[in-house]
């Protein structure tokens, strides 16, 4: 087996924050430098979260105020950008950055409604605030914008002017750079002036050296290459121009088998093929231009060696367990033991080797009674997550499986062995029917180079390992909704028939019209406690309850002075019968952090676990959005979270009509 390991890299992001975090002396310019590396790696909520921690300390200091609404437009939180800016120029602030981010959120506006009517209205706003920073300042990054917005409203003249103008100003800078970040920024731009004027030539060279010079800072290319992208969509050129010449290595998701355990009955992916599989991956890496990102789990086998191929070939990683480390490696490391229990420990202790790319979500901190459930969870977010980055990134998203082609050992929530459940055959299912096809790198196929004979048919499970599937209890992936109404408490007897007739008959009102019915409803006071079947659901299901209750309040329906707080997360459960009420109920560890989120949810708001908001990108959901709001203290010492703050598409932009 291979032994080479990765080589010596700087402390991750997270790391460094941490270290900020207890410096009590750290200057505000180094939570501004370390957001700044952040977006640049095409972190921005790691950016997100630094700014958090250093406007803690800081709250009034311009450039991380700056770095914060970088960070928020590049996650999609346009009107909190906004509210920001407008902070700071009623401070005065008139430099380059704060003039220029009023247009870049404008610009955003624009882009998510360039279809619609009111298009041209943002695409003006964007190009007046641009130019108003470019003449203001004499900015090049504000004066190609300028160019750009120009173009694409159809003043060519005017764009072919200042493009001509920034190009005056970058070249001589360009001469005398040293730094290659500078020299990125001004490469990109004299691409960028050169396609405003209609030279595709020109353009390919400067964006192939600014590629060349931004090395792994992704964040960077992405931002030049939607620019070149609205510029070709402008000119009816082929967008994927943008892509070949601002070049981006894709986003992969991986599922693969675990290395044969010694008493497996029958064999599937044996120690002795550890070689070859571990060439073959490194080979499709290779052949497929690479890897950006790479999204996987940790177990023995299959899935380190693609871990490892992946940072070799210079890639960051996100591993995703379904429970916590230490448990994890027990249940699927250490039955293999050397050296996959070294490359467990390499790649996810905090002050491992790898750790500056490497980050690591674990799904629960607990145990579940039903492993492959827990084990399909993990499939299923990989998978959002993945996506999610390459949405940010706009860059190919990939699949790739270890696999023999059979549905596996895992089992059902209901015990029905076979099913595969969790396992690789499930998360090539999943992805297929989502429209991903995966390579596959064939167990089966290397059998007769191998002298062992894997059966075409399911593998057969032990007796054991049958009784174990089949005592699980039922379990489902499923997404909670907790609510209550700030304020209740305080609300004296007299208010509490209103409320009934206000509140909850409003909340009938909205079951009574949405078209799915709950899996479970349950009230107390002003708790609502809802289970419904998918992400979704309790995502729609949510947002029009704060619709009804904006709408009667508006209307004076409701009279009462009371806000709707909504927490969603999504997870495994257990569905029974509760003895007490004679009634269906659901259980489980995820149930609890839902009720934990709720309660630090703002008033009118509906706040989202990280999980959710990966499953509803998995599941391609188009009814809402996830803006990510940060690191969130859940209620009652529950642990931390990064909450996204759930709204409906286009809302989180000023009205476009």
């Amino acid at each position: 087996m291979s032994t080479e390991t990765a080589s010596p890299v700087p402390p991750s992001l997270s790391l460094q924050l941490a270290a900020l975090q207890v410096e009590a002396d750290a200057a505000a310019e180094k939570f501004v430098a370390l957001a700044t590396a952040a977006i640049k790696q095409s972190e921005p909520l790691v950016a997100f979260d630094v700014t958090t921690v250093g406007l803690a300390r800081f709250p009034d200091h311009t450039r991380l105020l700056q770095k914060r609404v970088e960070s928020m437009i590049r996650v999609g939180s346009i009107e909190p950008a906004r509210q920001i800016l407008e902070a700071l120029r009623r401070k005065g602030e008139n430099d380059e950055e704060t003039l220029g981010f009023f247009g870049r959120v404008d610009k955003e506006v624009w882009w998510v409604n360039r279809d619609s009517p009111a298009a041209g209205r943002y695409l003006k706003l964007a190009f007046d605030a641009y130019q108003h920073a470019y003449r203001r300042t004499g900015g090049y990054w504000t004066g190609i914008n300028a160019a750009t917005l120009a173009s694409c409203a159809g003043e060519q003249s005017t764009a072919n002017a200042l493009a001509a103008e920034v190009q005056a100003t970058c070249k001589p800078l360009l001469a005398r750079a040293l730094d290659l970040r500078d020299r990125y920024y001004l490469q990109a731009t004299l691409g960028e002036a050169a396609l405003v004027q209609g030279d595709c030539g020109q353009a390919e060279d400067w964006y192939r050296q600014a590629t060349e010079s931004a090395g792994r800072n992704y964040g960077d290319i992405a931002s030049t290459r939607r620019n070149a992208r609205m510029l070709l969509r402008h000119r009816g050129l082929d967008l994927t121009l943008a892509n070949n010449w601002l070049h981006i290595p894709r986003v992969i998701v991986f599922s693969g088998h675990m290395i044969d355990a010694l008493d497996r009955p029958t064999p599937r992916f044996p120690a002795q093929w550890v070689d070859t599989v571990a060439a073959q991956i490194k080979s499709r890496l290779s052949a497929g231009g690479g890897v950006s990102y790479a999204f996987a789990s940790a177990a023995s086998g299959s899935d380190l060696l693609f871990l490892r191929a992946a940072l070799q070939a210079g890639g960051d990683l996100h591993v995703v367990l379904p429970f916590g480390h230490e448990e994890f490696a027990k249940s699927s490391v250490e039955p293999a033991g050397e050296p996959w229990l070294r490359w467990f420990s390499e790649l996810l202790s905090t002050g491992g080797r790898a750790s500056e790319r490497v980050r690591v979500t674990e799904l629960s901190s607990k145990l579940s009674m039903n492993r492959t459930r827990d084990y399909e969870y993990a499939n299923q977010i990989l998978y959002g997550l993945a996506r999610v980055r390459s949405l940010e990134l706009a860059t190919d998203l990939s699949a790739m499986a270890v696999w023999n082609q059979q549905p596996g050992d895992g089992a059902g929530g209901d015990g029905a062995v076979g099913k595969g459940v969790g396992g690789t055959g499930s998360a090539v299912s999943f992805w297929r029917s989502h429209g991903l096809e995966p390579e596959i790198i064939d167990l089966n196929g290397m059998a007769g180079s191998n002298d062992i004979v894997i059966p075409s048919q399911t593998t057969i499970q032990s007796a054991a390992s049958a009784a174990a599937y089949d005592a699980a209890p039922p379990t489902q992936i499923a997404a909670m909704l907790f609510a209550d109404a700030k304020g209740f408490s305080k609300l004296p007897d007299d208010q509490m028939l209103p409320f009934v007739e206000q509140y909850l008959g409003l909340l009938k009102q909205v079951i009574d019209q949405h078209n799915t019915q709950p899996l479970l409803l349950n009230t107390w006071g002003d708790g609502l406690y809802m289970v419904f079947e998918s992400v979704s659901e309790a995502g729609e299901f949510a947002l029009r309850l704060c619709d009804a209750l904006e709408s009667a309040r508006q209307s004076k329906k409701l009279t009462l002075d009371l806000r709707l707080r909504i927490g969603l997360h999504a997870g495994p459960v257990y569905k029974c019968h509760n003895p007490a009420t004679n009634r269906p109920d659901v259980m489980g560890t995820h149930v609890t952090r839902t009720a934990r989120l709720e309660p630090v949810t703002p008033p009118g708001q509906v706040y989202a676990s990280e999980a959710f908001a990966a499953l509803a990108y998995a599941e391609h959901v188009e009814g809402f959005r996830c803006d990510y709001v940060g690191p969130t203290p859940l209620d009652k010492s529950y642990g931390t979270v990064r909450a996204y703050h759930v709204r409906r598409w286009r809302t989180a932009e000023r009205d476009a009509g």
